[in-house]
């Protein structure tokens, strides 16, 4: 699970640099997973999804969706989860 240095989240050119080393360093050909912490603007499926996307072809396989104090109120939160997961 790759973790910035920054404070922002790392964009999918950084994660396809990171897919890109681990694939031509491994000694292994079994898949592997690569995991992000980000953040989803949590208004609508479509605009999550736009967000998640570009992460597809960068290599990543699971997105963790950031749940702090950037994501804002319970209430943000709460609505967030019931908007459920991009696909």
């Amino acid at each position: 699970m790759p973790i910035g240095v920054e404070v922002e989240f790392l964009p999918p050119e950084q994660i396809k640099e990171i897919t890109s080393y681990i694939q031509k360093h491994r000694t292994s050909d079994a898949p592997f997973d690569v995991c992000l912490l980000g953040l989803t603007p949590g208004k609508d499926l479509a605009a999550d999804k736009a967000v998640v996307a570009p992460y597809i072809p960068a290599g990543l396989t699971w997105w963790l969706e950031a749940f702090n104090t950037r994501r804002g109120s319970i209430n943000q939160v709460t609505e967030r989860i019931r908007i459920g997961p991009p696909r």
